[in-house]
Parts: structure tokens; sequence; C-alpha cells
């Protein structure tokens, strides 16, 4: 481990960056502060910001407002930043800006969007007031060494307040939130994992602006998480460049953009005893109230001048190693006259040396060749395992997609065979009442038949009578006198038979209308018998045609 006295400036703010989360630098002077001013005077704050109380020019959809922001910015930090970072770059610019005497210009505890991986690579975030900033005008409340605490994957600018319970958050602020007070020109450097507030109300009459950037690794593409709701438990990851966030509407879902894949929305578990266990070393800095440090005693705020005085250290002490230098180099001559002595050996040795130096440097072209090959070979395979990791993706993200539908037509087919099993009971429930009303009518027929039978006796009696009244008529012929004698009983008979005749009359009126009552229930029976046995069967017909067809398409 490098000891404190031999650190360079830069190593030193890594350090104290890598330890408690934050530094505080003098990075832009005086009149860069007023270039940006005199900036955001000139310009002309867009509608859609006119009317916040505290507002980012990145919320604003005019994109052309947000380039220049980013371009101005960049211009005055980019070169100062890189004095302390010379191994990253500005991944985006951004106005802050809280109106004054207004008190609901409040931020939650908050950490800012993840854009790297964190887990192997460092992302920072610059916050520097372009006045001075107090407890009454909104300076930044930080947790020192909070950046412990969660490096989980954290979506772009949803501030959907702090993720832990209430009990947590309780004791944050009031043992562990520190107020920064700042000139306006300094700024706060920040681990983008550290927990920190969007300061206090604009309690003043004058509004305060603050210019703010994030840094990320030189060669690295930044990521961008995107969650769709604060419910939501999931986030999608997505590759983008620099100039992304300048045309980005925030709240909207990448498009055009590469996807790197969907992760479960987690943030690290932490307790009361595991938060004061992590922060421990910071409870003396703060009071039962948020304690304000104020810029003279911020022991670790490093200004110019110390930079300066330890780089004329770090001077001095190079100088002294020259010294010792030019005296290993007085020692380099006396060995060099020691080797003049052995020069002839050394030229005996010299063709065969320069004849295996000639072989070695011959194996090494070849093996250097090889190791080009190689390495194209290698960066093939790794372009074709990129191919094949993002086919994999797609695949994965289609099988998903076709078990959610298998699993919606499973529950369909589940359906149907419920659907058809009791239709299937409904036609066994018709078969019985058809097989009921069939007997009903076998019973009326054999009723019927037995009826005719009767009405066909009936009618031979009759015929019988009937032959017995022509013999009486004969009869009267023949013998008047005997007619005579006998024209009472005739006129008995044939009252007798007149009376008969009506009787038969009304029952064959009588047959006439059961059996029409009988053919007309017929009729009606077989009518409902078919339409209820073709609506049955077209039902069942066309249950199976759908989950046949169901089935084939998901085949």
């Amino acid at each position: 481990m490098i000891e404190i006295a031999q650190m360079t400036p830069n190593q030193r703010i890594h350090q104290e960056i890598d330890e408690n989360g934050y530094i505080i630098i003098n990075l832009i002077k005086e009149n860069e502060v007023q270039s940006l001013l005199s900036f955001d005077k000139n310009s002309s704050l867009p509608n859609d910001l006119v009317n916040s109380p505290m507002c980012f020019s990145i919320n604003t959809a005019e994109i052309s407002y947000r380039q220049l922001v980013t371009q101005e910015i960049k211009r005055l930090f980019a070169p100062n930043l890189a004095n302390f970072f010379p191994k990253y770059r500005i991944a985006l610019s951004n106005f802050v800006r809280k109106k004054p005497n207004l008190s609901s210009s409040i931020m939650p505890l908050h950490q800012d969007p993840s854009l790297v991986d964190e887990s192997s690579l460092n992302c920072f975030g610059v916050w520097c007031p372009l006045i001075d900033v107090n407890e009454q005008n909104g300076c930044l409340q930080i947790v020192k060494k909070s950046h412990l605490l969660n490096s989980k994957l954290r979506p772009f600018w949803m501030f959907e307040g702090f993720p832990y319970n209430q009990d947590i958050l309780s004791i944050i602020q009031q043992q562990y939130l520190t107020s920064i007070p700042m000139k306006a020109g300094q700024a706060l450097i920040y681990d983008k994992r550290l927990f920190h507030d969007g300061s206090p109300p604009n309690t003043t009459a004058t509004e305060r602006v603050a210019a703010i950037c994030s840094l990320v690794p030189q060669e690295i593409l930044t990521h961008f998480c995107y969650r769709e709701s604060p419910t939501s438990d999931k986030i999608e990851l997505f590759e983008v460049e620099d100039e992304f966030y300048d045309r980005y509407i925030i709240g909207q879902k990448p498009e055009g953009v590469k996807t790197l894949g969907i992760f479960d929305y987690e943030v690290e578990p932490l307790t009361p005893e595991k938060l004061m266990e992590k922060l421990e070393e910071n409870s003396q800095l703060s009071s039962t109230n948020n304690q304000v440090l104020s810029p003279q005693s911020q022991g670790w705020m490093l200004t110019a001048q110390q930079l300066q005085d330890e780089l004329t250290q770090t001077q001095a002490e190079l100088k002294k190693s020259n010294e010792q230098l030019h005296q290993t180099q007085d020692q380099l001559e006396e060995l060099k006259i020691q080797q003049s002595q052995t020069q002839a050996e050394l030229e005996q040795s010299q063709t065969q040396l320069q004849t295996q130096l000639t072989e070695f440097n011959e194996q090494l072209h070849q093996k250097t060749r090889e190791l080009s090959a190689l390495k194209e070979e290698h960066s093939q395979a790794l372009s074709q395992l990129e191919r094949e990791r993002e086919q994999l993706q797609t695949t994965q993200t289609e099988l998903e997609q076709y078990r959610q539908q298998l699993q919606k037509n499973q529950a369909e087919l589940v359906d149907s065979h419920e659907k058809l099993h009791q239709k299937t009971r409904e036609l066994e429930t018709l078969k019985e009442e058809h097989s009921q009303a069939r007997s009903q009518f076998e019973r009326e027929r054999e009723q019927l038949e037995t009826t005719q039978a009767e009405l066909e006796a009936y009618y031979q009696q009759l015929n019988q009578a009937r032959s017995q009244v022509e013999q009486l008529e004969s009869q009267q012929q023949q013998d008047r006198a005997e007619l005579e004698q006998s024209r009472q009983q005739l006129r008995q008979t044939q009252a007798q038979l007149q009376q008969s005749d009506l009787q038969l009359h009304a029952t064959q009126a009588e047959l006439e209308q059961s059996q029409a009552q009988l053919h007309q229930k017929t009729v009606e029976l077989q009518k409902v018998k078919s339409q209820q046995h073709q609506t049955r069967l077209a039902e069942i017909i066309q249950g199976r045609s759908r989950s046949v067809s169901e089935r084939e398409s998901q085949l």
C-alpha cells in the first residue's frame, strides 16, 4: 500500500473518494464561473421548465437547449477535470436550479442512476455551484461512506425516494446526514453510489444554479437502466452513446439502441445494525442535528495551493533521486572499465551469440506472427461469441413468450375440455328425455291401436244391425199385415238405430280429433328433437374445430 507521504495529489483524491465517497476540489476559476452564469442568463429557459421550483435541464423536451448546456459545461469542465481524472470523460452534463423563496424545492435522499458496471468500474458525479451555497439557499447534504451500502443497478433519473425503510432513513437523517457549504467554482466529486439529497429548499431571494456532470472511464460505453414504473420488479439495460442523453425524453423506453438484457430490480439488504457498522467512522462528524462543515473546517478539501506545495515537494524528492542516479552512473563507468578488460573474451563468443540471437529473433518473429494469428482468431471468436450471446438472449426472450403463450393455451384447452364435458352431460340428458318421450309415444300409439280395434268391432256390429233391418224391410213388403203388427217394434228399433248412429258419429269425431292431436304432437316432438340434435351437434363440431385450429396454430 502506498504511504500517504508518497502519494501524488491524484492518488490522494482517489483514495479519499474510495474511503469516504467524496471530496471537494477547486475546479474552475472566477472568470469561468461568470462565463457559465452569463451563458445561463443569455439562454432562454424552455417553457416546460419555467414553472418548476426545482428543475434539471435534462428534463426539457427542447433538445437544442440541452445540447448547448452540454457543450458549454464540457468546454469549461473537461480541461480542469482531466488534471485529476486523466482516464475519464464527461458522459452527460446538466444545469440544476432552485427557484428562490420556495419551500417546495426539496429532493428526497437518493443515489444517482448507475451508468457503468460498478462491481468492476468507478463512476463519479461532479456538483459545482455557480454561487456560494449554504443551508439557506440549498447546499448538498451527503452521507459519508454510504457508497459502500448499495451497488445494485439503479434506474435513470427516477427519484423514487429512499429504497430502505423509514427506520433506516430516520437514523441517517438524525445521525449521518451532513450539509456541505461550498464556494462558487468549487466542486463536490463523489462516487455515484453515495447517498445524498437534492439539498434543502432555497429560502433566499436569489436563484441557486449549479452545473453537474458525470465522469465515466474513457473507453467504456455507458449503460442506461430503464425501469417501467416505481413498482416494477425488472430493469432493462441498454448500451448508449454519450449523445443519447441529450435527446432522451425522461420516462420513455429507449428506442434504436442496443439492449443488454432484462434483470431483477433489487437493493442490497440493510439493517440498522449493518448501517451503523459501515458508517460508524462518520458518527463523530455529526451531532444529533445535521452538522454543517464550513469550507475552512473541511480538512479533507484539497486546494490548488496545497496541490502545488505537494508537487514542489515531489520535485525536490525527484532531484535528490537524480543525484543518486549520477552517483550510480559513476559507478557504472568503473564497471565499463572492468568490462573492457573482458572485451576480448566477449568478442570470442560474440559470433556464437550473434548466431543464437539471429535464430532467436527468427523464432520470435514466428511466434509473433502466430500470436497475431491467435489474437485475430480470438477476436473473431469473441465476436462470434457476442453474436451467439445476443442470439441466445433473443431466443430466451422468444422462449419465454412461447412458454407464456403455451400456458395460456393450456388454460384455454382445460376450459374447453370442461365445456365439452358439460355439453356431453347436457347431450346425455337430452337423450334420456328423448327416450322417455319415445316411450310415451309408443304407449299412446298402442292405446290408439286398441281404440281402432274397438271401432272395427263396433262397425261389424253396425253392419249386422243393418242386415237385420234389410231383412225386416223385405218381410214388411211381403207381409203388410205383419209389418203393421210389428211397426211399433220397428220404430223402436229405428230409434235405437238412430241413437246408435249418433253415438257412432260422436265416437268417430272424437277418434279423428284424437288422431289429429296425436299427429300434431308427434310432428312437434320430432321438430324439437331434430332442432336440439342439430344445435348440439353444431356446438360440438364447432368446439372441436376451434380446439384443433388452436393446436395447429401452436404447433
